[in-house]
């Protein structure tokens, strides 16, 4: 299968072909396994609640973007790095549930720090909970610094970033995938996270999403 689009770049992780996408996912075609981390679903409602203007559609977009990457990939199973909701239960509950009822996919939630609901209520949404998961030559966890391990971690839980440009003024602040030889930092999905500007290893390849495109920065 050709999952060919301009928002997609192929590149590698701990020797593994991958995909990573624009809408800040990463796709493993030999397990056909769909990665996010941090979609922080109803953070907006959140912070509308206590006075904050925040754009409206914010969780809606994630929902839409969450749907074309599983009808586009196809994915056996859809897997969560944590932050899955952002706070107390709210009407974002609500959504996904009408959203699991669309979508026929195994989902597993990597538990992180914000991800406070009781097994029983991810079991009614129909999604398992780990704290991580071992592949084999990969670990996969939320926050990469709650592991010491040989092994190639990927997680997310920093929102990671880049400064691009120069001069104050000129100057861009974009997501960004970081691809190492012993880690992988994901972007934030959720479209209302902020960033968390990184310094980059040496052997770190970096690539930026800018307007749903995926570029790897050359340093």
């Amino acid at each position: 299968m050709s999952w060919t689009t301009h928002h997609v770049v192929e590149a590698t992780i701990a020797g593994e072909e991958c995909l990573l996408h624009g809408y800040k996912a990463i796709f493993l075609p030999a397990s056909r396994t769909l990665l996010l981390s941090d979609l922080h679903l109803g953070k907006s409602s959140h912070f509308r609640k206590h006075g904050l203007a925040v754009p409206l559609g914010v969780m809606e977009t994630n929902f839409l973007r969450l749907r074309e990457l599983c009808d586009l990939f196809e994915p056996s199973e859809v897997v969560f790095l944590g932050d899955l909701f952002h706070s107390v239960e709210n009407r974002s509950i609500d959504r996904f549930h009408a959203f699991r009822q669309n979508v026929n996919i195994p989902l597993c939630l990597i538990r992180g720090n914000h991800d406070l609901y009781s097994v029983d209520l991810y079991a009614e949404l129909g999604i398992a909970c780990e704290t991580h998961r071992d592949v084999g030559t990969m670990i996969w966890i939320h926050d990469e610094s709650d592991i010491i391990t040989d092994q190639h971690v990927v997680s997310g839980h920093i929102h990671p970033g880049v400064r691009l440009g120069n001069g104050s003024r000129n100057r861009l602040r974009l997501p960004v995938f970081c691809l190492g030889e012993k880690r992988t930092l994901l972007p934030a999905f959720g479209g209302f996270t902020g960033l968390h500007i990184i310094t980059p290893l040496d052997d770190d390849r970096l690539y930026a999403i800018a307007e749903d495109q995926v570029v790897q920065i050359q340093r």
